[in-house]
């Protein structure tokens, strides 16, 4: 093997450029020991209270809780009547639409903060005075519907 180096893997200079002689032969794979587990990466450690506690045992506690919350809301939707008011026209026709952002804002006077994506207005464009219904979902099990008057200002 003389007159030929060993190829480094830097910018394509082998040994005998570099002024080494020998690069040796390549060193044997370390083997890796298996690790222990400490508590450490998730989980809990043995010893603790909550050792085998998953996230998935979790689950149906924080739903329960959750869907609890929603009935608490719920309860507090039922019979609110809502009046939003509008500019409107002579013939009671409104400049522009009553949408669920209107709604979102009556409610967060009543106390309620809900967001204006889990409202839903049963009719599309609501463009007249009149008296409608919007449908809040709080939960995918628990939805409300409440009423809503649209006045002229």
């Amino acid at each position: 093997m003389e007159g030929r180096g060993v190829r480094l893997p830097f910018y394509g200079i082998d040994a005998a450029e570099r002024g080494m002689e020998d690069a040796g032969p390549r060193p044997a794979a370390v083997p890796l020991l298996p690790l222990k587990p400490r508590g450490i990466a998730g989980g809990d450690p043995v010893g603790s209270p909550d050792a085998g506690v998953t996230a998935r045992d979790q689950e149906p506690h924080k739903e329960a809780k959750i869907k609890g919350d929603a009935e608490s809301v719920a309860k507090q939707l039922e019979g609110i009547k809502l009046i939003i008011g509008a500019k409107t026209s002579s013939t009671g026709k409104i400049f522009g639409s009553v949408n669920t952002i209107q709604i979102a804002e009556a409610l967060a006077e009543k106390g309620l903060e809900i967001d204006r994506k889990n409202i839903t207005i049963k009719d599309d464009h609501i463009k007249e005075v009149g008296n409608y219904t919007a449908e809040v979902k709080l939960h995918r099990d628990v939805k409300v519907t409440i009423d809503f008057e649209v006045i002229a200002e």
